[in-house]
C-alpha cells in the first residue's frame, strides 16, 4: 500500500483544513494559522489519495475503495485499519519535524502493524530520509489509536502503510 505525499511547507503551528485539491482526488492539508502580514494559510501538506480529516466511517464509498485497494484481497465484510482520528495528525507533525530537522527532500516508508482492539503493536521503519525523522514517525505511529481491520466481519490485526514523499517546497 502507498500513501503519497508531497511537503511543500515551511515550518508549521497546527494544521485543520483540508480541501480537494483537483478531480484527480488528491488532498491538501493547510496549516491552521497564516504567516504574520499575510491572510493565506499556506500548504502544509499535499498529494494524498484521502482527505486528511475525516475518520474511515466519514470516508465516502469511493475513498474507502481507494484504501481497500491498496490490499492484496478485501472481501466486502473486510475492512483496513484506520487512524480514529483521520490521517492529519500523523502528516502534520511528520511535516512539522521534517522542517525542524531542515529534510529537503527524499521518502519515509512505514508499517504499523495494529492489532485486533485497534492498538499499535510495532512499526517497521524501511527507509527514511534521516534516522531522527523516521524514529519520530514511528512514535507517531505508536501513539495513535486505530479503528480495528474487520476480516470476514470480526475485528483481526492488519498493517497499514504509509509512504511519504518530500520535495524541496517554495520558502
Amino acid at each position: 500500500m502507498r500513501f503519497h505525499l508531497l511537503c511543500v511547507a515551511v515550518a508549521l503551528a497546527t494544521w485543520a483544513t483540508c480541501v480537494a485539491a483537483d478531480d484527480e482526488a488528491t488532498y491538501t492539508l493547510k496549516r491552521d494559522t497564516a504567516r504574520t502580514g499575510s491572510r493565506i494559510k499556506r500548504v502544509a501538506v499535499t498529494g494524498h489519495m484521502l482527505p486528511y480529516d475525516k475518520t474511515y466511517s466519514e470516508l465516502t464509498t469511493v475513498e474507502q475503495g481507494r484504501l481497500k485497494a491498496q490490499y492484496e484481497q478485501m472481501d466486502d465484510g473486510d475492512e483496513p485499519p484506520f487512524p480514529v482520528e483521520g490521517l492529519g495528525h500523523f502528516y502534520g507533525s511528520v511535516s512539522e519535524m521534517r522542517h525542524k530537522l531542515r529534510i529537503s527532500e527524499g521518502d519515509l516508508d512505514l508499517v504499523v502493524d495494529v492489532n485486533s482492539r485497534g492498538a499499535p503493536t510495532s512499526v517497521s521503519v524501511f527507509l527514511t530520509p534521516d534516522d531522527k525523522l523516521g524514529r519520530f514517525a514511528a512514535s507517531e505511529l505508536m501513539r495513535d489509536k486505530y479503528k480495528p481491520a474487520l476480516c470476514s466481519g470480526q475485528p483481526c490485526a492488519m498493517q497499514l502503510r504509509y509512504f511519504v514523499h518530500f520535495i524541496r517546497g517554495p520558502n
